[in-house]
């Protein structure tokens, strides 16, 4: 189904669904008081830092962030789209969904029928490669490098023979419409000619899998004959798309997850070999570059990305950008060169695994890969080589998407340069202004934003928010926006003051879906780390008004003394026959008494 389901079914999910039960199927989990923790299963760590609210359905690591409901931990966890994770616990909360409308209804039986072409073929390649006289060629050749019938069985791999219309023509594609095969990309259609013939011919065939259901998406070929063309693919289909895909990560991703890390590769038989050596969490692309897809979905179940690449100029061009990629996204990255003229199948047939396992711990940083590349290319005696090789670094460091990573690798790369690290952010900044036009706000040339963080008084105001949500219009009267220490926390009241007003609800549920449902995800992270915070809870429930009155004389407190400090800033600035002084000085007084009342507990500021 499709389009976008009412917040009323979301909620109905939310109440029916059982949140520690639902992770606690992927991480095992332990009370906490009224919390439950585990060791988080997005990063490695020795100590448990993650933590879900049974009761709010959150979770929140306080080791690397990672944090949302039980919708977006599926999505994290499975790499599920949010209509997938809402379909997935709809199914078990038995939730019935809204009818889908008739156009997503033809959409998803165009789908299923295109799985079905896909799947019979597939059976038709590897009933080829069984046949006793078609398949011999290819039989052949799987046993040259290494292949027994076990093997074969067990990665799916088939045969297409060497005809123009062996698939189109077999009567187990019968009741398929030559339109739908080639819209599933297993034929090539002559519009002059008006003929179609079979993509795939004289060719060993790889199935390639979706990696959430399992199905059947598309296929890799590798010729047996002398085509220039050595491996092809499917074209873009309606359910593959190259950029998005990674042969392997269906059968891998347990072991990925596993073990945090991922290695990428970049043929069919890499994969496999490394695989059947017993490097279990290896993948690869399907004919393409590794793309910011691949990274996203890769980072989902992985910490650092090991990339294995040829030492030509296209493998380490090829390389250096997917590598960029990885760092400008937040993963680690490792740059692993192969020997001259030798593939990973190549590498596990002759030498074994131990000799793969040297390589990939002999591996660079990606960071010092990119840098010892660019200097490769420049003269490192001069002052220009070394300007040349930062300049070279600037469009990878405008990429990164987090502030602290970018300075993190500005230092590492003043290191690595031997200048100091204020020439790196120099550089780095004149050259972003000069790339940003007249005007423009946002970019890499843009200055960024402070960290999003609360005070710790702002976040015992929403905790008691979220506790107590009868009292919010009490609360909006106690303390007015003004109050609010830190931008966020300005900007986090003004949406609760806001929709509240126009609201009429001001219930539990409502309070829930106001604060969750804001579109900020580091907002949405400071949101889950107040409902994962026990010594809050525990100090503020069941106490409202207290804790209102508290909150009031706290945020009253830091006004004056902002108010105090601004004060005697002006006094030190005016000059002693300056009019202004004596009334300056009467504001500080009267700034101080005010104070000391509000500290002793006696009055209550108006």
């Amino acid at each position: 189904m499709s389009g976008r389901i009412p917040d009323s079914i979301i909620d109905e999910i939310k109440e029916k669904i059982d949140a520690v039960r639902l992770i606690g199927e992927y991480v095992p989990l332990k009370r906490a008081g009224r919390l439950y923790r585990g060791f988080c299963p997005f990063h490695k760590e020795k100590t448990p830092s993650f933590f879900v609210n049974p009761e709010w359905k959150i979770f929140k690591c306080y080791g690397c962030g990672e944090n949302g409901n039980i919708f977006t931990f599926l999505m994290k966890y499975e790499g599920l789209t949010f209509l997938q994770s809402v379909e997935r616990l709809a199914r078990i909360a038995g939730v019935l969904l809204p009818d889908p409308d008739p156009r997503s209804q033809q959409q998803d039986k165009n789908r299923d029928t295109l799985h079905k072409i896909m799947t019979a073929a597939h059976r038709i390649f590897k009933s080829q490669l069984m046949d006793q006289q078609t398949g011999r060629p290819a039989r052949e050749y799987l046993k040259k490098r290494g292949f027994d019938t076990r093997a074969v069985q067990k990665f799916g791999i088939g045969f297409a023979c060497n005809a123009w219309d062996a698939l189109s023509t077999h009567p187990g594609m019968k009741g398929f419409s030559i339109e739908d095969m080639e819209t599933a990309g297993l034929l090539v259609v002559n519009p002059q000619k008006n003929s179609h013939y079979d993509r795939f011919r004289n060719r060993i065939i790889f199935p390639i899998k979706e990696h959430r259901e399992g199905r059947l998406i598309a296929f890799g070929g590798r010729t047996l004959g002398d085509d220039p063309a050595k491996y092809i693919n499917t074209p873009e289909t309606p359910l593959y798309h190259k950029s998005r895909t990674l042969y392997g990560l269906l059968e891998a991703i347990q072991s990925i997850r596993k073990r945090r890390e991922v290695i990428v590769v970049e043929g069919y038989f890499d994969q496999i070999a490394m695989v059947r050596a017993g490097i279990l969490h290896t993948v690869a692309t399907c004919g393409t570059a590794l793309s910011q897809d691949h990274v996203r979905l890769l980072k989902q179940s992985a910490d650092k990305i090991f990339l294995l690449f040829d030492p030509d100029t296209a493998g380490v061009a090829a390389a250096c950008r997917a590598l960029e990629q990885c760092l400008a996204a937040g993963v680690d990255a490792v740059a692993v060169q192969l020997p001259e003229k030798k593939d990973p199948d190549d590498i596990i047939r002759d030498h074994g695994r131990s000799f793969m396992e040297e390589l990939l711990d002999r591996g660079l940083p990606a960071l010092d890969f990119l840098i010892r590349s660019s200097r490769d290319r420049h003269d490192m005696n001069t002052g220009r080589g070394r300007r040349n090789t930062v300049q070279d670094m600037v469009p990878f460091l405008a990429a990164v998407e987090n502030s602290i990573d970018r300075g993190i690798y500005m230092s590492r790369i003043a290191e690595l340069i031997g200048i100091p690290d204020t020439s790196v952010v120099e550089l780095y900044r004149r050259s972003t202004r000069r790339q940003a036009a007249p005007g423009r706000t946002g970019g890499p040339g843009a200055a960024l934003p402070g960290p999003v963080s609360l005070d710790s008084r702002e976040k015992d105001l929403f905790c008691l928010l979220l506790l107590h949500p009868e009292i919010i219009e009490q609360v909006g009267v106690a303390i007015p926006l003004d109050s609010m220490i830190t931008e966020t926390g300005k900007a986090l009241y003004h949406a609760v003051l806001n929709r509240i007003r126009e609201e009429t609800s001001t219930g539990k549920k409502h309070l829930m879906s106001v604060l969750t449902g804001l579109e900020d995800p580091n907002i949405r992270s400071v949101i889950a780390e107040i409902l994962t915070d026990s010594a809050a809870e525990r100090k503020l429930r069941g106490k409202p008004q207290e804790a209102v009155n508290m909150l009031s004389r706290d945020f009253k407190k830091n006004r004056l003394k902002m108010l105090l400090t601004e004060n005697r800033r002006k006094i030190r600035e005016t000059g002693p026959g300056d009019a202004a002084l004596s009334k300056l000085l009467a504001e500080q007084l009267q700034l101080v008494k005010d104070l000391r009342k509000l500290n002793a507990g006696t009055e209550e500021l108006e």
